[in-house]
């Protein structure tokens, strides 16, 4: 009896070939975000910020309580409007408007809080190539590019 090849799953997919994979032992993550609301606001405001974090926070812990800010804004407004049908014209019983304040502040707590993971991480020097891993892999998923 002779090896059969078999054939790959349908869902077992290679994303990288090798050469990218050896890549990663010299990569080295720069990003450069130029934008007057980035250099003006965000970063200078996340750089005040992270200063007051215990160093004992973990930056995934960060980004994980932020997308559960995210999400909790989410599945808050499914509650209250199951069938996106309440602020519709003509609607008896509108959204009320303590969820706006409270969806924009999950927003923003999410924002600030996967804003200042990286900043936190380079700051306690737990920066790696995972955490820059995931980042770059959600940078190319927001700009819809193949990395």
């Amino acid at each position: 009896m002779g090896f059969v090849k078999q054939e790959k799953h349908p869902l077992e997919y290679e994303y990288m070939q090798e050469e990218h994979l050896k890549g990663f032992d010299s990569y080295k993550y720069n990003c450069v975000d130029n934008s007057p609301l980035s250099v003006y606001v965000s970063h200078p405001f996340w750089n005040w910020l992270v200063e007051f974090y215990p160093r004992t926070w973990v930056p995934n812990v960060l980004t994980l309580t932020g997308w559960g800010f995210v999400m909790a804004g989410f599945f808050l407004e499914s509650y209250l409007d199951y069938g996106i049908e309440r602020n519709s014209e003509g609607s008896t019983d509108p959204i009320p408007n303590w969820f706006w304040f409270v969806a924009a502040l999950c927003t923003f707590l999410g924002h600030t809080l996967d804003g200042t993971d990286g900043k936190q991480s380079r700051r306690i020097g737990a920066s790696g190539p995972t955490g820059e891993l995931c980042e770059l892999i959600v940078i190319c998923f927001k700009r819809r590019k193949n990395c």
